[in-house]
């Protein structure tokens, strides 16, 4: 009986024993505890690098195991442990501050990308059908200026018309378009040749 009692003792103190870690654990969970949280001023934060640490502990269990530390070793090691981790996240929360514009400005371009590329396909939309409904000759102008890139004396030459011919159509096709678009507020430009 003795010797039972004595083997369960030595199991308590080995870390590599999910009972020795266990006790290992409980002895110092609080103490780790308060020391992220004096750092971090956050529970919930203070809670997840605590649980960090232990995880990394028993990770290297086998390595820990062979240190004979007395409860001052120990409390040395845990504190400086437990002030990296606390450094490191305090790092990395100053780190996504400095680019978090950087990131905002990315996710409003994108949504403002989305929003545009609606707006234009809209736009494009309306601009089509009300196109369309110039009468020929002037749709044919404008058609012709605008899709084509051509100028007012190539386009006048195209069609067999003077060039004032082609201005008042580009005009009527533009005051048409401005009128029906309004809502869009397209630029007003000078339309020469």
């Amino acid at each position: 009986m003795f010797l039972i009692n004595k083997k369960r003792k030595s199991d308590a103190n080995d870390l590599r024993t999910v009972e020795g870690f266990t006790h290992f654990y409980n002895s110092y969970l609080d103490f780790v505890l308060n020391i992220c949280f004096k750092y971090t001023k956050e529970a919930c934060v203070a809670e997840d690098i605590t649980a960090q640490l232990f995880t990394k502990l028993w990770e290297r269990r086998e390595e820990l195991h062979q240190k004979q530390w007395d409860e001052n070793s120990w409390k040395y090691y845990l504190t400086t442990a437990a002030k990296h981790r606390v450094f490191d996240h305090i790092r990395s929360v100053k780190r996504q501050e400095v680019h978090r514009p950087e990131i905002a400005s990315a996710q409003d371009q994108k949504d403002n990308s989305t929003e545009r590329d609606i707006y234009f396909g809209e736009l494009s939309s309306l601009l089509t059908y009300h196109v369309n409904q110039l009468p020929p000759k002037c749709r044919e102008v404008f058609q012709l200026s605008r899709y084509e890139g051509l100028t007012n004396k190539e386009i006048a030459k195209k069609l067999s018309v003077s060039d004032n011919t082609v201005k008042t159509h580009m005009a009527n096709a533009l005051n048409y378009l401005r009128k029906h678009l309004s809502d869009y507020a397209l630029p007003k430009r000078s339309y020469g040749t």
